[in-house]
Parts: C-alpha cells; structure tokens; sequence
C-alpha cells in the first residue's frame, strides 16, 4: 500500500508538472532535478515538490526553482521553522512576484518567518530601513529587485545551513525517507503498476452496478 501510494503521489506531480512547465520531459527533469536537491537537504521530497509547484504557480521560471528553494532552504533550515517556514517564504515571494512589486504585506509575512526582509531590502538599495519602508509604501521597488535583495540577504547570513542540518539524526531520517520513496516512485513507469491502475479501473466501472444491484427495488 506504501508502495502503490508513493507511486501515485509520484504520478500526480508527474501530471501537475506537465501542465505547468507544457512538456512530459521538462516534469520528468525537474523532479529528477528535486530529487537529488532533497538527498542533500533536511527536507522531505514530497514538501519540496510542493513548494516547486506553488512557485511555478505564481509564475518563476523552472531554472529558478532549485536556486530559490536553496536560498529558502537555508534560511528556514537555519531558523527552524522547517517545511511550514518554506511554504510561508514561498507564498510570500510569490505574492510579490504576482503584484509586481514589493508591499508590506509581504514584507511581514517574511518578518514573521524570521527572515530580516526589511534589513535585506535596505541595504541593496542603499538606504536604512524606514527609507525602505518608505520606497515600498511609495511603490518604487519593484518584485525583481525585492526578491533579489531578500535571496541575496538570505544566502549571504544562511548559506549552506542545510547542508549542516542533513548531518544531524532529523536531517539523516529525513534522507532515510527519502532514499526509501524515491525508488518506489518509479514504480508508476513499471508494467506492473499499468495493470494494477488498469484492474482498478475496471473495479471501478463495475462498482456501481454492483451496489445498486444489492439494492432493494
């Protein structure tokens, strides 16, 4: 069952994939791409492969993907606050890549994450942080550079903490994880898992009639 389950969330991110980046071999590259990322990381491929969907959702690019997810890897690895503390730093760096721009919503959503946004901010554009404050509430900095100065910041301060965090018993079991999934996901290319989707196809077919004939009429 653990087997056949691990195939079928494969199979799905499999789909999903291919309708974001328009091509089979691009979803296959990107997970076989995630997979090793996460053999090297504390986090689970299956969060891993969340937040890949997430920020191709609010439209980064696929070659951005892996150097984003190490810049919020890192800082969340270092913070502690895990797989959530990835979905919150994603959610909000995609929010601002949608608006265009860099607001203080976003910037508090990454405060309250503990990632010092406002201080990276300030010093890429070359000013304290009430005059980015001041810059953002006036518009003037836009999503590019926003992100850019928030994953800048966050690799200069946490650069390579999730590789020190792989080394330790969570981050070892995370891996173990890992390395037992990874092999069962490619059980979805196997014969054997084309007929058992094949043979629960047809259960499914004959499972109406089935209970409506136990029916009384």
């Amino acid at each position: 069952t653990f087997a056949l389950r691990t195939a079928s969330a494969a199979e799905t991110t499999q789909i999903s994939f291919t309708t974001m980046l328009g091509s089979e071999e691009a979803a296959l590259s990107m997970m076989d791409e995630l997979a090793d990322f996460a053999a090297t990381t504390p986090f689970e491929l299956s969060g891993l492969q969340d937040a890949t969907r997430q920020l191709l959702a609010y439209g980064f690019a696929a070659d951005e993907i892996i150097p984003m997810l190490t810049d919020v890897g890192d800082a969340t690895a270092a913070l502690g606050t895990g797989q959530v503390g990835i979905e919150a730093v994603t959610r909000a760096l995609g929010q601002m890549q949608t608006k265009g721009k860099v607001s203080a919503e976003e910037m508090l959503q990454l405060t309250e994450q503990g990632v010092p946004a406002w201080e990276y901010l300030a010093r890429a554009i070359g000013t304290d942080t009430a005059g980015a404050m001041e810059a953002v509430s006036d518009g003037a900095v836009s999503a590019s550079d926003g992100i850019a100065a928030i994953t800048s910041g966050m690799r200069e301060d946490f650069g390579g903490m999730m590789e020190a965090q792989s080394k330790t018993v969570a981050g070892l079991m995370s891996n173990l994880s890992d390395a037992i999934e990874q092999p069962l996901m490619k059980l979805r290319e196997s014969d054997a898992y084309d007929a058992f989707a094949s043979a629960l196809s047809r259960v499914v077919d004959a499972a109406g009639p089935f209970v409506e004939s136990l029916l009384p009429h």
